[in-house]
């Protein structure tokens, strides 16, 4: 059982504390302490972190995993398959590639270095670059230059220059291969004097993913994946012309642990009958796990008051929709952009209160619309406010929806620029059941995409970091996944705290469910 500590009344001029318990069929038990907006600027609360287990002993020092699949694809012969052949190929005269895919398991470890060797069956004057594939499946008894996965981004671009025949070739993939998962590289040509590598179908020599580990866990490490709490996140859900939100609601049926609904739960305009219809009977049969964000369809009926109406008074003050709470260690802050939230206004004021008030070391937010985005409404800079207060108090991540896709970003200072020490990564969660849309030009620091798969992301809070892991509906595959470190802000910089690598991975597999964990890289 869990206990949910409900800490707020609207109605009442004090906080009434009750206890609720809530039936989900998970084995720790640890607090939700929610926190509303009232007249004094809010409340705080003292977190309680789950009880941890000690961890297993890990594995430390080098493991070598050898690749699963792999194969060639040619311009020139663009139906053929060459997925059998003992040798790979990369050569600009032919136009041909080479795609190698590797499976990391057991790896318990961070991953200090990741080195792939290839072994060179002939000289070249110029070897190919290494580029990372994106999360979409290939067969290596199928894929053919015209069903051949796109290039992701280019792991390594330096000029090698010449490169005999008869040895090991090897590159630096520490910043993709961040621990268990799965992984997809790509020889691309830069010379009509190509290069030829052994196979996996070659009788030695075949493709090596060589991981160095080092002595410290990964985050999360001591605490196990079934006592860290769980949050589970989507927006733009329900429609009673749809059937996506049934598809995703079948995964929260499965799935223990509290929702953040990321805004536009009921379409077209949020009113009674459209929660009563359209959401009720599949996302509202969570609704007492459920901490929302309004978003700008219930805007749309009576300023949101229907959707105040159904979840209650956890939604937050009807005038105000904002508040905050404590899942775990963790601080969450349950932001309202359909309101005034620019700089100096009542609720990023609140928000500053509320940050400087609850100093965890690890802080998320939500909200419905993201401040950055590849979609088809794009980024929004009126959200500066938002995102700068955030950045400055040390704030890991931001999850938003609006677009209806999923997007991952790198962590980013307010100015979109790339920060891996301070920065804030966000996730645009548009995916849980509403119609999706295609992606316009891409953002700068977007990394993984996609607009063809409804689902749920999934957050596993730890005391040091977390785990994210996007999970699909029935019948598709799409999978992203990864896990990083909580960081101080930059005004408190890191000073006695272990400095950490935030290079992120991605992995695609066949199926939407896994038992897999995923270390982090330290720098």
């Amino acid at each position: 059982m869990l206990t949910l500590l409900h800490r707020s009344s609207f109605r009442l001029l004090s906080a009434l504390i009750v206890t609720v318990i809530v039936g989900l069929a998970v084995a720790p038990a640890f607090s939700l302490s929610l926190m509303a907006q009232e007249d004094d600027g809010g409340d705080d609360a003292s977190p309680v972190p789950a009880e941890a287990s000690p961890a297993a002993s890990p594995q430390s020092g080098s493991v070598t995993f050898i690749a699963t699949a792999d194969a060639y694809v040619m311009e020139q012969t663009p139906n053929e398959n060459y997925g059998s052949r003992e040798r790979l190929v990369a050569d600009e005269e032919a136009y041909s590639s080479s795609y190698i895919r590797f499976e990391v398991t057991g790896v318990t470890r961070v991953v200090e270095k990741a080195t792939l060797r290839l072994w060179v069956l002939d000289s070249t004057s110029h070897a190919p670059t290494l580029w990372l594939a994106p999360n979409v499946d290939w067969d290596e008894d199928e894929v053919t230059w015209n069903t051949r996965p796109a290039l992701d981004r280019e792991l390594e671009d330096k000029e090698r220059g010449d490169t005999g025949e008869g040895v090991w070739i090897e590159y630096d993939v520490t910043s993709a291969v961040t621990g268990n998962g799965v992984y997809n590289f790509v020889l691309v040509p830069e010379s009509t004097n190509g290069m030829d590598v052994a196979s996996r179908e070659s009788p030695d020599n075949k493709p090596e993913l060589v991981l160095d580990l080092g002595g410290s866990a990964a985050a999360g490490g001591d605490m196990a994946p079934s006592e860290a709490p769980v949050l589970l996140a989507a927006g733009d859900i329900a429609s009673c012309g749809s059937d996506g939100d049934s598809m995703t609601a079948a995964i929260l049926d499965e799935e223990p642990g509290f929702i953040a609904m990321l805004g536009d739960a009921a379409y077209p305009a949020g009113t009674a009958e459209e929660f009563k219809d359209c959401y009720d009977p599949t996302w509202g049969q969570h609704r007492d796990r459920t901490m929302p964000a309004i978003g700008n369809h219930e805007m749309r009926t009576d300023r949101g008051q229907p959707y105040f109406d159904y979840f209650g008074p956890v939604a937050g003050d009807p005038d105000k929709g904002y508040y905050s709470y404590d899942l775990g260690v963790w601080h969450v802050v349950v932001l309202n952009t359909e309101i005034d939230i620019s700089a100096g206004s009542e609720q990023e004021k609140w928000l500053r209160e509320d940050l400087e008030s609850n100093p965890a070391v690890c802080t998320l937010a939500y909200w419905h619309q993201p401040r950055w985005s590849s979609g088809e409404h794009g980024s929004n800079e009126y959200l500066d406010a938002f995102y700068t207060a955030l950045y400055e108090h040390g704030v890991e991540l931001v999850l938003s929806g609006h677009d209806h896709n999923y997007e991952r970003f790198a962590p980013m200072d307010p100015d979109g620029n790339l920060d891996m020490a301070h920065g804030v990564r966000q996730f645009v969660v548009g995916t849980g059941g509403i119609s999706l849309r295609p992606f316009g030009e891409f953002e700068a620091n977007s990394e993984v995409r996609q607009a063809d798969t409804h689902g749920i992301l999934r957050l596993r809070l730890y005391a040091d970091g977390y785990e994210w892991e996007f999970l699909a509906v029935e019948g598709k595959t799409f999978y992203d996944s990864g896990r990083d470190f909580c960081h101080e802000s930059p005004e408190r910089g890191d000073e006695g705290a272990v400095q950490h690598g935030r290079e992120v991975m991605w992995v695609a597999v066949d199926s939407r469910r896994s038992s897999r964990s995923f270390g982090r890289n330290v720098a």
